[in-house]
């Protein structure tokens, strides 16, 4: 008799075992791991960024921590939670088509999709505030950006070589509008810089040779020289009436059309499928692909020559603003008077939350073993009962 009982006993417990064992074993495993204060999951082609604050950035594209799993990635879905996307975390990913980025991320660091070359779309945060250099450099199929009005600091070379984009509008609290920030965008062909955008530096649209409209919707910014420099010349500066500065000669090259403040300037062709660089002393030019930089630091383009209104000495040493010419007093003036941005504000810090352990699985399976064991006790003094 105390053989059954124990035998009936040791089954309902194994039981019990192996049921525990199989609700707290996951579905499926996923390649993961733990990178800064995020956790990254690649389940199938989608790359998911999770935590409470910012993904590590790595030295360079071989240091990333799904190494081995670099090919396998198509989208990437940075979910709320996370602060910051580090440096070149996710540069040389080849195949990665569309990122997604929660708006708690304020921001991306320098690099971070630098030569993504199929990336496609990109759905940027409504908080984001800081865009570091080459964020998005040769994203050779990128066609658009929209960039929020948050954003307040952009690095230089964000989009160079973004072959694919066709039209960019800035955001109204961007000030000061770096070197090279759209450095050989071929397909760019209407530009909008809205009224808070303050200082266009020499070079920041250049080698843009199908860009044929630039629409200012507040005041003359500052500039240091040429801000499309090497563009087409039948580009066409538009601003409206009642703005100021628009009769002084900063923008000498381009004319200068003014509209009245509801009138919308005329619509412009799309380039035509074939790009090419305009003709050079009667021999084309064949396009080429433009060279990367080999630091992280700015490229700087040499002035034209004999450009009006701006001075160069021999002598003099290149401004230490990083710009390609010396400032003119105007231009000087105005960048001594730049505004300091104001500090960004942090987020309240999240408490994370925790995460359900194995205690509710432990109960269930204790209480089954108990129902076992009584069950097991009921069916004992049955059979006792049936024997006598």
């Amino acid at each position: 008799m105390k053989m059954y009982v124990r035998r009936v006993l040791l089954i309902c417990i194994l039981a019990v075992l192996m049921a525990t064992a199989v609700l707290a074993a996951p579905e499926q495993e996923y390649p993961t791991g733990v990178s800064g204060e995020a956790t990254w999951t690649l389940k199938g082609d989608t790359m998911y960024i999770t935590g409470q604050g910012m993904l590590s950035g790595v030295s360079n594209a071989d240091c990333q921590p799904w190494e081995y799993f670099q090919d396998q990635i198509r989208h990437v879905v940075v979910e709320d939670g996370v602060t910051l996307i580090g440096d070149v975390i996710f540069a040389h990913t080849y195949n990665l088509e569309t990122v997604t980025i929660a708006d708690s991320v304020t921001e991306i660091c320098e690099g971070a999709f630098r030569n993504c070359y199929a990336l496609k779309t990109v759905k940027l945060p409504a908080n984001l505030q800081r865009l570091g250099n080459f964020v998005f450099a040769y994203c050779e199929k990128l066609e658009s950006a929209e960039l929020p009005d948050s954003l307040t600091e952009m690095g230089g070379s964000v989009f160079t070589g973004c072959s694919s984009m066709t039209s960019v509008r800035l955001p109204n609290d961007l000030y000061d509008v770096q070197q090279m920030n759209f450095d050989s965008c071929m397909s760019l062909t209407e530009v909008t810089i809205p009224a808070g955008v303050g200082f266009l530096r020499h070079a920041s649209f250049p080698n843009c040779f199908n860009l044929k409209k630039v629409v200012f919707e507040g005041d003359q910014p500052h500039t240091n020289g040429d801000p499309f420099y090497m563009g087409p010349a039948d580009l066409v500066v538009y601003c409206y009436n009642d703005a100021k500065g628009w009769d002084d000669a900063l923008f000498y090259t381009y004319p200068v059309v003014k509209l009245d403040r509801g009138a919308q300037p005329p619509e412009e062709e799309k380039p035509a499928d074939d790009l090419t660089i305009p003709d050079d002393g009667g021999d084309k030019k064949p396009e080429q692909k433009p060279e990367e930089p080999t630091s992280g630091e700015t490229e700087t383009l040499a002035p034209p020559d004999a450009m009006p209104g701006v001075t160069v000495p021999a002598d003099q040493p290149t401004s230490p603003s990083g710009s390609a010419v010396d400032l003119p007093v105007q231009a000087e003036d105005a960048v001594a008077q730049l505004p300091e941005p104001p500090a960004a504000e942090q987020p309240p810090e999240e408490q994370p939350e925790k995460q359900p352990g194995m205690t509710p699985v432990l109960l269930v399976g204790a209480a089954a073993v108990a129902v076992c064991c009584v069950c097991a006790l009921l069916m004992s003094r049955r059979k006792v009962k049936r024997e006598k």
